[in-house]
């Protein structure tokens, strides 16, 4: 009965990372949404601009490209959790389970892998995200772009403290979702 108590606390400590982890991930699309917005007012502003505006337009669509890549990871990251999710009980006692459940569960370290793939495109993202916020405040232009530009600048940098807040949040449950395996996405084949 002990062995039987311990794989079911096994199992709901997975099932719970994972739906943590789904929830992590899930939260992700409102700060791309915020993204979305702050690219389209760095937009209006570079249009209002009395100057060129160049540099601001390549902000803004370099923070676009910031939301549709936090949505793509967001979504690939949510398809490879997905099988967590639904983790038949039997597959997570490894010393009991057959050679096709020990596949099963090198999917399912593969599946975490990918996850944790996902995290590094959006650390990436967030990282670059913080050097947006610092050319936006440093944008020369007339008074009135420039205070603007310091707005965007300073929901920016909201934007990117969320982000790389979810982010170490994702990674934590990753790695504790990681040492429920066998196998570690560390110790895959394939990178």
């Amino acid at each position: 009965m002990m062995q039987c108590d311990s794989e079911m606390h096994h199992y709901s400590s997975i099932q719970s990372y994972a739906t943590d982890l789904q929830q992590c991930l899930l939260a992700l699309a409102p700060m791309a949404k915020q993204l979305r917005l702050l690219a389209s007012n760095t937009m209006v502003c570079a249009l209002r601009t009395k100057q060129d505006g160049a540099g601001l337009r390549v902000l803004a669509q370099d923070l676009q490209s910031m939301n549709e890549t936090i949505l793509q990871c967001m979504e690939e990251g949510l398809s490879a959790i997905r099988p967590l999710l639904t983790l038949p009980q039997y597959i997570v006692d490894n010393e009991t389970v057959s050679h096709n459940d020990r596949e099963q569960n090198r999917s399912l370290s593969i599946a975490v892998h990918h996850v944790l793939i996902s995290l590094s495109t959006v650390e990436k993202v967030a990282k670059k995200g913080d050097y947006i916020a610092v050319f936006l405040k440093l944008e020369t232009a007339d008074e009135e772009t420039q205070a603007h530009c310091e707005r965007l600048a300073e929901q920016c940098q909201k934007v990117m403290a969320s982000l790389h807040q979810q982010m170490e949040e994702s990674h934590v449950l990753s790695e504790r979702l990681s040492d429920c395996f066998e196998l570690k996405p560390t110790e895959l084949a394939f990178h």
